[in-house]
């Protein structure tokens, strides 16, 4: 801002729009952040039109604003937010690199602190996150802030992001995660290291705040090969019509960003008796591959590999 107050030709102060949209590269993407970044990032998004926007501004928002809409009232949000921007700022999001077979990442941030005499947050995001925030046609996805703003744990925020990127109103729809690429987003390889443990801590209370307080119905199934979890299967309903009649900001919905990979749909539609000798076929190789199973996390991303060589192999 300049001396007397007034807002510079680069700098946006306003409400934030009812939606917030981004690529679905960073719903996937690896990151481990507190519930406070989470709400800073999508407040920021919101106020951005990524599907006219061609470039990015300073922004800013009052902390206060992000408290309203989260429904807390805890006195020390003014820490949080000091703590939640220096972090924004230094801390990457990691996107999946299809090339280098792994994860790279940058701080999705330029700029981001927090002015506590004002209770402002300011903040410019990085140019490289244009292709995930702006000009968005397809492969993306979109939610209500309202909606997933108030929930309590980052677990929840992302298992309702995940929600979303599969929902398609009107139909039931499901996706297959293999565990170890969740493990790798939540930033859980050396948390929880019993998948029971991870269930029990992360994902069953996730399901269970999002069901109980969005607009989706969420159910998470392990799929196993013997006794070994591999993936997480998710399925989601729509609650409802949507009852929101304010369209400003709303994108498109783009169903080519909901669908399977094309060996997990494959893999699904056959019978029972198929899938156990194709898993079969793919523990096989995945042992003459040098995976081993006393490393369980490791040996079912190989299996998970196979499954899909062996869906090549089939429909070349």
């Amino acid at each position: 801002m300049s001396q007397n107050g007034s807002i510079l030709p680069d700098e946006v102060v306003s409400s934030p729009r009812r939606w917030v949209a981004v690529s679905n590269d960073m719903i996937m993407a690896r990151l481990d952040w507190n519930i406070m970044m989470h709400r800073i990032l999508m407040v920021l998004i919101s106020q951005i039109d990524s599907k006219n926007d061609d470039s990015f501004r300073i922004q800013r928002v009052p902390v206060r604003r992000i408290r309203d809409m989260a429904q807390v009232s805890q006195k020390s949000i003014h820490e949080e937010a000091a703590e939640a921007t220096a972090r924004l700022v230094r801390e990457p999001i990691e996107f999946w690199s299809m090339d280098k077979k792994d994860y790279e990442g940058y701080p999705i941030f330029s700029m981001c602190k927090y002015k506590s005499r004002e209770g402002m947050i300011e903040a410019k995001f990085n140019e490289d996150a244009r292709s995930y925030l702006l000009q968005l046609r397809e492969h993306f996805t979109q939610y209500r802030l309202r909606q997933a703003i108030p929930l309590s744990t980052p677990y929840a925020i992302r298992t309702y992001e995940i929600a979303k990127m599969i929902e398609r109103p009107g139909e039931r729809r499901s996706r297959q995660i293999p565990v170890g690429r969740f493990r790798k987003m939540f930033s859980l390889e050396d948390k929880y290291g019993r998948h029971s443990d991870m269930r029990r801590r992360v994902i069953d209370p996730s399901v269970e705040q999002v069901n109980e307080k969005t607009d989706v119905n969420v159910r998470c199934e392990d799929v196993r090969d013997g006794q070994t979890p591999i993936a997480l299967q998710w399925t989601v309903e729509s609650k409802g019509p949507d009852q929101d009649t304010e369209d400003e900001g709303k994108l498109r919905h783009t169903p080519g960003s909901l669908e399977k990979s094309e060996h997990e749909a494959w893999f699904e539609d056959l019978s029972p008796e198929d899938q156990t000798e194709i898993l079969k076929e793919a523990r096989r190789r995945a042992r003459n591959s040098g995976y081993t199973e006393d490393r369980p996390r490791s040996f079912s991303a190989g299996v998970m590999q196979m499954i899909s060589r062996i869906y090549r192999e089939q429909n070349e």
